[in-house]
């Protein structure tokens, strides 16, 4: 092997080092980046099931309200029933 042709074969294995070492760089940068992606995801998972808790408790207070509103609607009936059977009595 010439002089030139080992000078060649070096400049080449200086470049492949170089991209190799650009390339361990990306790779670094890529694997943090992925990592902010998933914490950022864990986040919103978090917030997303927060969120979904608050609405079904909601929900679930919107039913128990109603549901008294509707007791509370039977209830005064009653009364007013029952008021309306002691003006009727006689009272002496």
């Amino acid at each position: 092997m010439s002089f030139e042709n080992l000078e060649q074969l070096e400049h080449r294995v200086d470049r492949v080092l170089r991209e190799l070492h650009a390339l361990q760089g990306e790779k670094k940068i890529l694997a943090e980046e992925i990592q902010a992606l998933r914490r950022e995801h864990q986040i919103l998972k978090s917030d997303h099931e927060k969120k979904q808790a608050q609405t079904s408790e909601i929900k679930s207070l919107e039913k128990s309200k109603k549901r008294m509103e509707e007791e509370r609607v039977v209830i005064r009936q009653k009364i007013e029933r029952l008021l309306k059977g002691l003006d009727q009595l006689d009272f002496v």
